[in-house]
């Protein structure tokens, strides 16, 4: 079992901060097969972000327009990850932000 929270406690590492301490701990025939398999879950991860940030946020995103909001959600995004399962209080921050 340690194997296994030392394995997610890396990959959220990697997900939420960049962390690079994951990367020996993926399968695959090149660096940069893994550096893809990585990207996949980060992209997924940074997409499903955005969009709980657009549904509770809707009538910012109109007010801003797509490209502030974008850069918005990118910056709140990197400086404030998610640290809970649950994304129900993802955005509770972003006033402030």
């Amino acid at each position: 079992m340690q194997a296994l929270r030392e394995l997610q406690t890396r990959f959220i590492d990697y997900l939420a901060r960049g962390g690079t301490e994951i990367e020996s701990m993926i399968q695959g025939e090149s660096p940069v097969e893994q550096q893809t398999r990585l990207d996949i879950y980060k992209n997924a991860y940074r997409i499903r972000l955005r969009k709980v940030i657009e549904t509770d946020h809707d009538i910012l995103w109109a007010y801003l327009g797509d490209a502030l909001f974008a850069e918005m959600v990118d910056g709140y995004i990197s400086g404030h990850p998610s640290h809970n399962t649950s994304l129900r209080n993802f955005c509770d921050r972003l006033p402030d932000y």
